[in-house]
């Protein structure tokens, strides 16, 4: 028995700590250094950051004047203009003379520059390193709407382009018969049967290929004239109506003789699968 007590007491115990984490002195020695290194990487980084965002701020006072001026907006350029001037342009962008190229919202300013009559779609691209480029997708001429005072050339969504006095062209349909202070507001039922008489110019002209004039007094009724024919179309579609009178077109002047292609006629196409024709004295 005493001889095994005294092996046991030869080396240590097995939950006895040693080494840095026991609670002898070095241990605590260790910890307390530990904490300072931790408090003087804290005070440096500190130190750091304030050198750099006062060398930041320091180089901002002396360089920024310089770089403001280099990306000052200087040029503007416009594309895909024709009845657009760049100087309309110009003058509904209402640039800030000290704008720079980068710190400009263009959303804005292509809002700005569609409030122009003719513009329809507009994009504003940042050239580097102080220009601007501005390319316009213009609004197209569709037709002339006959008023009681003066004419108006207006594109296929029934906007106003411009007035034209009495004058018309003949290249485009003309449409009678609408009041172009309600066709101004969109929406205006009175814009629909601009937009309907229109595509219905479109589908005659391509098969006659003559100007062709709507009469759109009568919403639900458009009637077209094309030399000395007059059409009833009713509503829309239009479509399947023209297509039918096309296709039975032959077999009426051969019934009807010379009559129907040198007289005045007019053919009703407001009923579903009837083409109605009748001579005009």
């Amino acid at each position: 028995m005493t001889r095994r007590r005294q092996e046991r007491a030869q080396g240590p115990r097995q939950n006895h700590r040693r080494g840095p984490g026991s609670s002898e002195g070095p241990p605590k020695k260790g910890r307390l250094g530990r904490l300072l290194r931790g408090i003087g990487k804290c005070v440096a980084f500190v130190a750091v950051s304030v050198g750099v965002v006062w060398g930041g701020l320091i180089a901002w006072q002396q360089g920024g004047p310089w770089l403001a001026e280099a990306l000052r907006v200087k040029e503007i350029f416009v594309t895909g203009s024709s009845h657009v001037t760049r100087a309309e342009v110009i003058a509904k962008l209402r640039l800030d003379k000290r704008a720079t190229l980068y710190g400009l919202d263009t959303k804005p300013l292509v809002d700005r520059v569609k409030t122009l009559t003719w513009v329809k779609e507009a994009t504003i691209t940042r050239v580097p390193f102080h220009a601007l480029e501005v390319e316009i997708a213009e609004r197209q001429p569709a037709g002339v709407i006959q008023g009681v005072h003066a004419n108006v050339l207006v594109d296929d969504e029934g906007v106003i382009l411009k007035w034209i006095g009495h004058t018309t062209d003949e290249r485009l349909p003309l449409v009678t018969g609408v009041d172009i202070k309600r066709m101004s507001q969109p929406g205006s039922r009175e814009r629909r049967t601009v937009k309907e008489a229109f595509e219905l110019a479109s589908l005659i002209r391509q098969a006659e290929g003559q100007r062709v004039q709507v009469d759109g007094s009568n919403p639900m009724n458009l009637v077209v004239s094309v030399n000395d024919t007059r059409v009833s179309f009713g509503q829309s579609p239009f479509q399947d109506k023209w297509t039918l009178y096309q296709q039975l077109k032959p077999v009426l002047v051969a019934e009807h003789g010379a009559s129907l292609a040198q007289r005045p006629v007019d053919v009703d196409l407001r009923f579903v699968d009837r083409v109605i024709v009748r001579e005009r004295g």
